[in-house]
């Protein structure tokens, strides 16, 4: 991310422009959980929790309710596939394919 900042604040590009660093695949907490499992031989496994017992955990943690809020409702965002966005501007910028995350 921090080369792809750099290229796109270095280009002589005018104007507004607006970019959307992405992978080029999107990825579920399953598929998350299956990396990790391979790159630590660890089992690693993702368990889906109710919004409201995820935001009561991060509140026992000693997050503010107003924090546990925002972070439970961009969970769930991510869960639902509303982030699931794919753009080609991150290997535009770098100038070569980005590493996969598999």
């Amino acid at each position: 991310m921090g080369e792809a900042i750099a290229s796109a604040l270095a280009s002589t590009c005018e104007g507004n422009l607006t970019y959307q660093l992405t992978g080029s695949k999107s990825y579920s907490f399953y598929d998350l959980a299956t990396s990790l499992t391979a790159l630590s031989g660890k089992l690693v496994t993702y368990t889906l929790v109710e919004p409201a017992t995820f935001a009561d955990q991060l509140m026992g943690r000693g997050l503010s309710e107003i924090m546990a809020q925002r972070i439970t409702g961009f969970i769930t965002d991510i869960a639902n596939g509303q982030e699931d966005i794919i753009s080609p501007d991150l290997e535009k910028l770098l100038g070569r394919k980005k590493a996969d995350c598999t």
